[in-house]
This record gives structure tokens, C-alpha cells and sequence, in this order.
């Protein structure tokens, strides 16, 4: 059982310029499936799996406004936003130092506002797994195994 949501939507979109930069990020490109932003895919791999009141979003306060007007399931409490860029790691501590005030025993889930998953039963399964793993005590890290090298990846 996941308990919180962090929806990490930083970047400047800049791999994907002319079509995002910064009156159009990156999770708001209809690259999502079936016509579907990218955070509102997000938003839909989590329904049924974490409450909509308990999902955040960690932004820069200009780009967090856009993200949050852009979808109903999100209300007003629902942007934590960075005083400064500073790439995933400091994001995912500030977001988690709030929620830690919130619910100190709450099991959450980190998630890039900018994926596309193709299996959605597969994906909620793993968080399923991962919620029970995490439950009993264990840090727990999803991921794909990658098929290159790639540096722009970090590995």
C-alpha cells in the first residue's frame, strides 16, 4: 500500500526545445497515450493505487502553477515548490522533509512527471510490491534495466 505521491516535475525541457520550454513544460506535451499529457498519464498510473488529496507536486513556483491548473485531480495544497533548481536529489529531500511532518510512517512513492509507461498493470503490481517491501522496513528503488550505455542517463 502506497500512503503519498511526489510528482518531481523540474527541467527545463531543453532536449525537447522548440516544443517545451517555459510556458510549455515537458509534462504538459501531449506525449502520454491516447492524446494525454504527460503529467496527466502520471496522474491516471496512480489512481486507485495513492489518494488524489495526497499526491504533491515538486516544482519551481512558476512551472508548479502551470502543473496544478493544468489538471482538476490536483488542488492548491498539492504544489511543493523549490525556492531554487537544484536538480532531482535536493527536490525529492525538501519534498520528503514536508511529508515527514505530515506523516512520519507514511510510505510514499517518487515519480518523474514525465514518463510514459506502457504497462500499467505491470507497473501497478510493482508499486503494490514495493509499498509491502517498503512497509516491512526496506528502501525500495524501481527501474528499467537499460539496453546502452548512455551518459545523458547518468550510466
Amino acid at each position: 500500500m502506497i500512503d503519498r505521491a511526489v510528482i518531481i516535475a523540474g527541467g527545463g525541457g531543453t532536449r525537447l526545445w522548440p516544443w517545451a520550454g517555459p510556458h510549455r513544460p515537458k509534462p504538459l506535451l501531449p506525449l502520454g497515450g491516447g492524446g494525454r499529457t504527460l503529467l496527466s498519464a502520471t496522474l491516471d498510473r496512480l489512481e486507485g493505487v495513492v489518494a488524489s488529496e495526497n499526491i504533491r507536486i515538486q516544482a519551481s513556483p512558476s512551472l508548479g502553477a502551470l502543473l496544478v491548473a493544468s489538471d482538476e485531480r490536483l488542488g492548491v495544497g498539492a504544489l511543493g515548490t523549490e525556492p531554487s533548481a537544484r536538480d532531482t536529489a535536493p527536490a525529492i529531500a525538501l519534498a520528503m522533509r514536508r511529508l515527514l511532518d505530515e506523516d512520519p510512517e507514511a510510505v510514499t512513492v517518487i515519480l518523474p512527471a514525465d514518463h510514459r509507461v506502457a504497462e500499467l498493470p505491470a507497473f501497478r503490481r510493482a508499486l503494490e510490491r514495493a509499498g509491502d517491501a517498503a512497509r516491512a522496513g526496506f528502501l525500495v528503488t524501481l527501474g528499467i534495466q537499460p539496453d546502452r550505455a548512455s551518459t545523458e542517463f547518468g550510466y
